[in-house]
């Protein structure tokens, strides 16, 4: 498990089963609403420890997605003087 510094975003690398990566960002779900069309549906955004969202990533194909959410993720924290 990978952790930012600063702890805006955690990647959980997930091989013996899944093969897949598990993202944790700072913020619900629903901030991340409506600021990037198709964003919610296509990595399936849901709540995780408090104040944090996570999702998975499946393949290549949603990294873009990935790198928007995570960017929102750190300009919520440091618009929160959270940094």
């Amino acid at each position: 498990r990978w952790v930012a510094d600063p702890n805006t975003v955690t990647i959980t690398v997930q091989d013996a089963r899944s093969h897949n990566l598990r993202i944790t960002v700072y913020g619900k779900p629903n901030e991340f609403e409506g600021i990037f069309e198709g964003l919610i549906s296509e990595l399936e955004i849901t709540d995780d420890m408090a104040g944090y969202s996570r999702f998975i990533l499946k393949n290549e194909n949603q990294l873009p997605f990935a790198v928007k959410i995570i960017q929102h993720s750190y300009n919520l924290k440091k618009k929160r003087g959270r940094l």
